[in-house]
């Protein structure tokens, strides 16, 4: 069976532009050893939503996208949201795949017949060369070319791997692999691809509406940026968060991740996506744009106020007070380089001040590697500024940077304006620059105070709002700030005495080695509350008293403020589903069931209808054909973009099913419990109880490579540890899915048998897999990094060589879509290729260029079995069109036969 859909290739049709969501497998819930605490634990499922990707009435086949090259066995089903089997249990061995042309692969030198030469030239196909190249997009139409319209191929023996037999010479073959050189080192198609790719980068400015020209520069997401990370605060002041930091661009609608534009009028016109944009983890980890938590919920100021609670005494970090974490303190400042692995960076976090939480406490993380089950946050504490100028883990974060001047200030600022020193910048003409705020008020000797431009990931620094994207700080400057009386009938400051007050605090400020500013907006190190405003803002909250209030917000917005989509909601589609809902009838019963039947409510044949759409789904080649379909060999390669989602089936959250199935072993959960807890105290310590967080390992790995892998997914806590800053995986697990690049190759596998129609069930799917069995799959703990350790003398390895649990991601689910075939005796006048740009011609011979400038059969006229030329429409086919036909027929044949057995 699988043969005969092979030679169906390069076919009539012309398929549509390739968009596909890769769903994660979580492989340690498949194949590691279970526990007699896990017999109730539900069966493992990749769940599968119906998003803007799945063309509803449209045949689908499952694929893998693995990364193994050794030959693997998975046995799966897939049922619908009802239960009802849509895929009968299948077990499958998908082959072994090498980049080996076959034994005796080689060119024939096939001349082709005079119908043929006559388009392609009597050369086409006799001799290893790029034959599609000049013609590709008029011979192939321009929506199908890509890389592989510039690689080398022949007429060929039938015993190369990638032999497919033509439907321009039936009975004769061709292959990619018995060519090993290409004509050009750069492809010209590769640009008009990216073009022609939905999820490419758009300029978009032309869709704006007068309200978005108005706020935003004519090139705002042209291209990947981190467009709103200078100014989110006034574009967005209700709604910012991390997102403002996180890279973005608007593409077509059709691209997988394309979200509608917020902007009313624009929901249906205006498309962007975060996923074809790979962020920066430093970036976004030092984001000034912090989640808000709203101090008018009385709830959540209580949930994030101090516990003084004590941890138990045998879980204290060696040396570290009875009280560490109960009220607000800089508590790891003098001692975090021996409390924590010596081998994680030591930075500016360790001198942030913190306390003990309720796990309510919006933003709050648990503290999984040293006491489980208990939370810290300094959402509720002051920063410690001496602590952060003292810092010795980070001596630069808080240091004086350059002005912006006053190209981005403006002419009521200096050329250095707030630069690399502190200064009472505004010690004259202060009422000139900010007199017209409403914050101007009779007393204003914060003019006096001394004050410099600080980098973004200074804890004590405040967002500016005459300069976006900078920022500024007083504590910073406290050490040489000197009191001043702003005079405002000069506008002018004079030197004051210190009142009692400031005396005291000078002096008790250890030993006067810091002289406190009186008038520091908080009355003291900057709080995370603002006492101005009903919301908590983590971000740096900017000086009341030097600037105007932030504008009014602004009617245009490219967010939504609701939360993400869950994975459980069905998002609105983009592409026709012709109105039908989907049938929650069963189509498969299961084994002994005897029960009628219902026919598929599409009985056609389905299946790749071109080379082209074949090659671009292959990484441009022709992949083998196997008895259960196709094999491509690295039909992705390293460091290509894909969109990934994460969601496990059966209501079960994604990565709950590995990091719980273990119940006996709380060390090897996927949230890593313990690992910085056997530095301290040993190997033994309990059990952790948590759904924890995850977290992308960076492709900068200076440490523990040997364990953790670029790309691959680990507890966030530990992540941080070890390398700073680390991507949340967070995003992957909504129905958007998130962007991910590979690290390595992927070889790609189409089951050709398991075709369905999704309308015809209740989505979402269910693919249940029961196991995965391959050399590249072992379950040891100890010899492969899919599994826990089980016995003690394995976590001991663990414990001593600093191993965690680790999400691999070497396997994908994918829903490929397949074409309908034409019925053969259907009249075609569409040839698919585009008209000659130059002269309006056709290349197909009688045909005529159409208003959508396409080639196009005149009336009473069709296109021929070979695509060749426009015939009359009872005119009899010539020999070779009969035999095209009949290989066409025999298709149809057999897909019918396919699914008669449903």
């Amino acid at each position: 069976m699988p043969l005969m859909w092979a030679a169906c290739l390069s076919l009539l049709a012309q398929a549509a532009a390739n968009t596909e969501n890769w769903h994660v497998v979580d492989i340690p819930a498949v194949i590691c050893e279970k526990t007699e605490n896990d017999t109730d634990a539900p069966e493992y499922a990749v769940a599968i939503e119906y998003t803007n990707d799945i063309v509803q009435d449209y045949p689908y086949i499952i694929s893998f996208a693995r990364a193994s090259d050794k030959a693997t066995e998975i046995t799966f089903r897939v049922v619908d949201a009802n239960g009802e089997t849509v895929i009968d249990k299948t077990t499958v061995t998908l082959g072994e795949v090498s980049n080996d042309a076959g034994a005796g692969c080689e060119c024939t030198g096939e001349l082709v017949p005079e119908v043929v030469s006559s388009v392609y030239g009597t050369n086409y196909g006799s001799a290893c060369y790029a034959h599609d190249n000049a013609n590709c997009d008029l011979w192939w139409g321009e929506a199908s070319v890509g890389g592989w319209c510039c690689s080398s191929w022949c007429y060929s023996t039938s015993n190369c791997k990638d032999a497919y037999e033509s439907t321009l010479m039936p009975g004769k073959y061709y292959s990619y692999k018995a060519c090993t050189q290409s004509t050009t080192t750069t492809c010209r198609w590769d640009a008009v691809a990216a073009q022609n790719d939905p999820c490419s980068c758009k300029p978009s400015y032309s869709l704006f509406d007068t309200a978005m020209k108005a706020k935003f520069p004519s090139n705002y997401g042209d291209f990947c940026s981190a467009w709103d990370s200078t100014n989110c605060g006034e574009t967005y002041p209700d709604q910012y968060d991390t997102w403002c930091c996180t890279n973005w661009c608007y593409v077509d609608r059709a691209c997988v991740s394309a979200v509608g534009s917020y902007n009313e009028g624009l929901e249906d016109t205006l498309f962007f996506s975060y996923n074809v944009c790979p962020d920066d983890p430093a970036k976004v980890g030092q984001c000034p744009w912090k989640p808000r938590v709203d101090l008018s919920n009385a709830s959540a100021v209580e949930a994030c106020a101090c516990l003084d609670v004590q941890m138990p005494s045998n879980l204290l970090p060696t040396g570290a007070p009875a009280d560490y974490g109960s009220t607000c303190s800089a508590h790891d400042k003098d001692s975090c380089d021996s409390w924590y692995p010596s081998s994680v960076k030591m930075d500016m976090w360790c001198c942030t001040s913190w306390c003990w939480v309720d796990e309510s406490c919006p933003g709050s993380q648990e503290a999984d590697t040293i006491w489980p089950g208990h939370y810290f946050s300094g959402t509720s504490c002051t920063e410690d500024a001496t602590a952060i100028m003292e810092c010795k883990y980070n001596s630069t974060a808080c240091s004086c940077t350059g002005s912006p001047g006053t190209a981005v200030l403006g002419n009521a600022f200096p050329d250095d304006y707030g630069a690399d020193q502190c200064k009472a910048w505004d010690s004259t003409g202060c009422k000139d620059k900010y007199g017209n705020s409403s914050d101007w008020i009779d007393n204003n000797d914060w003019c006096c105070d001394s004050w410099c431009y600080v980098s973004g990931d200074c804890p004590i620094a405040s967002t500016s709002w005459v300069a976006d994207g900078y920022f500024y700080s007083y504590d910073a400057c406290s050490a040489t700030n000197t009191p001043g009386t702003h005079e405002e009938s000069t506008d002018t400051c004079s030197a004051r005495r210190l009142n009692f007050l400031e005396v005291s605090e000078v002096s008790e400020d250890r030993g006067q080695e810091r002289r406190l500013s009186a008038r520091r907006r908080s009355g003291g190190s900057r709080s995370r509350y603002s006492s101005s405003s009903s919301s908590y803002s983590a971000s740096r909250p900017s000086s009341p008293r030097r600037r105007a209030p932030a504008p009014p917000p602004p009617p245009v917005r490219r967010r939504n403020p609701s939360p993400p989509t869950p994975i459980t909601e069905l998002r609105r589609r983009t592409t026709s589903m012709n109105g039908q809902s989907p049938s929650t009838t069963r189509r498969r019963a299961p084994p002994g069931d005897t029960s009628p039947r219902r026919r598929s409510s599409y009985d056609g044949a389905y299946g790749y209808t071109n080379k082209p759409q074949m090659m671009n789904n292959y990484g441009n080649q022709m992949p083998y054909q196997t008895q259960y379909g196709y094999s491509g060999y690295h039909a992705y390669p390293s460091h290509s973009n894909n969109n990934m989602v994460w969601a496990a089936g059966g209501g079960l959250a994604a990565g709950y099913l590995a990091g719980s199935y273990f119940g006996g072993y709380g060390y090897h959960r996927y949230d890593s419990c313990g690992y910085r807890r056997r530095l301290v105290n040993g190997p033994s310590y309990g059990s952790c109880q948590r759904q924890p967080s995850y977290c992308v390992v960076p492709s900068d790995m200076p440490q523990y490579q040997q364990f953790d892998r670029a790309g691959d997914f680990i507890d966030c806590q530990v992540c941080k540890l070890r390398y700073t800053f680390c991507l949340d995986a967070s995003q992957c697990q909504t129905s958007y899915g998130c962007g991910y690049q590979t690290q390595q190759a992927f070889n790609r596998d189409d089951l050709a048998e398991t075709g369905f129609i999704p309308k015809d069930w209740k989505g979402p799917l269910s693919v249940m897999i029961e196991s995965i069995v391959g050399e590249d799959f072992n379950p040891d703990p100890l010899e492969a990094g899919f599994c826990p350790p089980v016995t003690d003398a394995q976590k001991k390895v663990w414990a001593d060589e600093g191993r965690v649990q680790t999400i691999r991601l070497d396997l994908f689910v994918v829903l490929t879509k397949q074409d309908k075939l034409r019925d053969a005796g259907a009249c075609n006048r569409d040839t698919g290729k585009k008209c000659s740009a130059d002269t309006d011609s056709c290349i197909v011979k009688f045909a005529q260029c159409n208003l959508e400038h396409i080639c196009e059969c005149p009336a009473g006229m069709c296109l021929n079995a070979l695509g060749t030329e426009c015939v009359d429409a009872g005119m009899v086919v010539s020999a070779a069109e009969r035999t095209a036909l009949s290989l066409l027929l025999v298709c149809l044949a057999a897909a019918v036969s396919f699914f008669d057995m449903y």
